[in-house]
């Protein structure tokens, strides 16, 4: 009987075998069939012979059928024409994927090649990827003692376009340096720490500029290294441009004859173009987030600030008391702020008038308008106070101190997101006094950002002003 029993269990075996054999696998069994080694792979970079100005770029991979079956493929076309292999793949044996491409030189130091085929199957798919690098045929090439590679493109007297390869033939980092001192500008590819992929790591930062007040082409254009001492001359054509310095780049310098402007280049791209001014011997200017704009004092409009909810009637009773006493003093409203105009009068007048409001007990503060000189006729209107914000590790108390000196006084600190500190000028009236001091103390802390308390900025038509 159980002689029977181990005969009856052989022959069912025999039978689920052949009846498997002869059954047809269905797609979700088969998904995992089509294999690949390496199937994302980095080539080294390809150059074009001495000579030649086509170079054709060819690598092949090597799919296996891991089944014991023929299984037909589809090499889909919309991912890259440039890809060929055999319909079928036979059972448990590997077929060619071939990427064959030739190329022409083609503007740039290199063309990445990233191409990727796709061979469909059933419901399955399975992808591959090439990368590699094209250098331009006009890139000289060096070999180191390693067997790395160095392939440099000159773009002009200043700069040349660099790709460096390890030992292997794979790209290390490509981009561009300046001749001068060697800096590395743009966007570097390097290789990564991990993985096989790229990172990119930006040496150099980008800045746009317009000069406002004279034509470029009649100037000289510096930038200074904080590793060095000497200029690095560069060359632009328009007013309006934008120039990608080297890491280490500290100030652009700007020069036509006597006149000059600088600017710290302590930022990188943002997306602003910054507005530049020449500045002559002696020129007055106000400083605006770190640049300088030649303003204009040889007027005599004041805009006089009256303290808080003064009495309507009484301004309009001083204001005839002012005339009656001064007959050539205009007075007048420019959005909203009164103006004393003491154009036409004579200079002891003037000095006796701005007294006199400054010993006025309603009057806050007496602000000489100041006019640009950037081919617009508008004024800037303020009070007598700046500001600026600290995070909470700057000590208030050194800060107050270095204020103190330039004759701004402490007025008192708010916290919004960081440490806002308010001063006021020592005296009321603001003139190019208080403009030359608020300047002095700008440039002698060039890492704080004091700013001016801007009202508004003005464009009044002084004969068409509410008397």
């Amino acid at each position: 009987m159980k002689r029977f029993y181990l005969i009856a269990i052989l022959f069912f075996n025999v039978l689920c075998n052949s009846f498997a054999q002869n059954v047809v696998a269905p797609d979700s069994v088969i998904h995992k069939a089509l294999e690949c080694f390496q199937p994302n792979r980095k080539l080294p970079v390809f150059y074009y012979d001495k000579g030649k100005s086509t170079k054709a770029v060819t690598d092949t991979f090597w799919i296996w059928n891991t089944t014991k079956r023929d299984i037909s493929v589809y090499l889909n076309p919309y991912y890259h024409k440039d890809w060929n292999m055999p319909c079928i793949v036979k059972a448990n044996s590997k077929a060619p994927l071939v990427y064959y491409q030739v190329f022409e030189n083609f503007e740039g130091y290199y063309s990445p090649i990233n191409q990727m085929a796709r061979i469909e199957y059933g419901n399955e798919h399975l992808t591959v990827t090439l990368y590699t690098q094209l250098v331009n045929k006009n890139a000289a090439k060096h070999k180191m003692p390693d067997g790395s590679l160095q392939f440099t493109l000159p773009l002009d007297s200043l700069k040349h376009n660099y790709l460096y390869t390890f030992p292997n033939g794979i790209m290390k980092e490509a981009g561009c340096k300046l001749n001068a001192d060697s800096s590395k500008i743009g966007g570097i590819v390097t290789k990564a720490r991990f993985g096989d992929g790229y990172d990119v790591a930006y040496h150099g930062k980008e800045f746009s500029f317009e000069l406002m007040n004279a034509d470029i082409k009649d100037c000289k254009v510096y930038y200074k290294n904080e590793l060095h001492a000497k200029d690095y001359p560069i060359y632009i054509t328009s007013n309006k441009f934008k120039y990608l310095f080297p890491e280490k780049a500290s100030e652009l310098k700007i020069v036509k004859d006597s006149s000059s402007v600088t600017y710290p280049l302590v930022d990188g791209a943002n997306n602003r173009t910054f507005q530049l001014y020449l500045i002559k011997p002696n020129e007055p200017y106000m400083i605006i987030n770190n640049i300088k704009r030649p303003v204009d004092y040889k007027h005599h409009q004041y805009c006089v600030f009256y303290n808080a909810l003064p009495s309507i009637e009484k301004n309009k009773t001083t204001f005839r008391d002012y005339q009656k006493d001064y007959p050539n003093l205009k007075i007048y409203n420019i959005h909203y702020k009164t103006v004393f105009d003491l154009e036409n009068l004579s200079e002891n007048s003037r000095i006796q008038i701005l007294q006199e409001l400054q010993n006025d007990s309603s009057v806050r503060c007496v602000i000489k308008l100041i006019t640009k000189t950037d081919g617009k006729n508008n004024f800037q209107i303020f009070d007598n106070s700046i500001y600026c914000f600290f995070p909470a590790t700057v000590q208030k108390e050194n800060l107050i101190e270095k204020v103190k000196r330039f004759n701004f006084d402490y007025v008192s600190t708010e916290f919004i997101t960081e440490y806002k500190h308010c001063f006021k000028y020592g005296s009321k009236l603001w003139d190019e006094k208080a403009m030359q001091q608020f300047d002095k103390l700008y440039e002698s802390y060039p890492y704080y950002d004091f700013k001016i308390n801007y009202y508004l900025i003005a464009e009044p038509d002084i004969n068409n002003a509410e008397r």
